[in-house]
């Protein structure tokens, strides 16, 4: 049976978080000066910072990539959803009840699509290839002479 490792879920969840709170506070300051384009600024903050829970998971944990990965990003979510109803509350906004599944899918989603990249960069690390936007311009890889 697979042991789920919560110090790899909690630090990757850090990390979503550390992308996704200044985008969500910058995206609310921005919506009460204008409509429109700071939803969709959010949505790829947001989406991005679930991508990134779910790749730091998935290099720590190269054995179960999926599973930390899409428990990272659900962790993401719900702290999100906590800091989000509290700035609804906080300024009377109505809250969207049936938003919270389909956001809560495309959470997971991310984290598993960014846990399967984090794994494949940790493989091809491992496997002595180095990723191309690593080598200098004129630079030879290591293990290429």
């Amino acid at each position: 049976m697979t042991r789920i490792d919560w110090t790899v879920v909690r630090t990757a969840a850090t990390g979503g978080l550390i992308v996704i709170v200044p985008g969500a506070l910058a995206s609310d300051l921005l919506a009460d000066r204008w409509s429109g384009w700071p939803v969709w600024l959010y949505l790829a903050v947001v989406l991005v910072g679930f991508a990134v829970a779910g790749s730091m998971a998935g290099r720590l944990r190269a054995d179960t990539p999926i599973l930390h990965g899409a428990l990272s990003a659900a962790l993401t979510f719900l702290v999100t959803v906590a800091i989000g109803l509290a700035l609804a509350s906080a300024r009377g906004r109505a809250i969207s009840w049936a938003a919270v599944p389909v956001a809560g899918v495309l959470a997971v989603t991310s984290g598993v699509a960014g846990a399967l990249l984090g794994d494949r960069l940790h493989r091809r690390i491992a496997a002595g290839g180095v990723p191309r936007a690593a080598v200098p311009p004129g630079a030879s890889s290591p293990g290429t002479s």
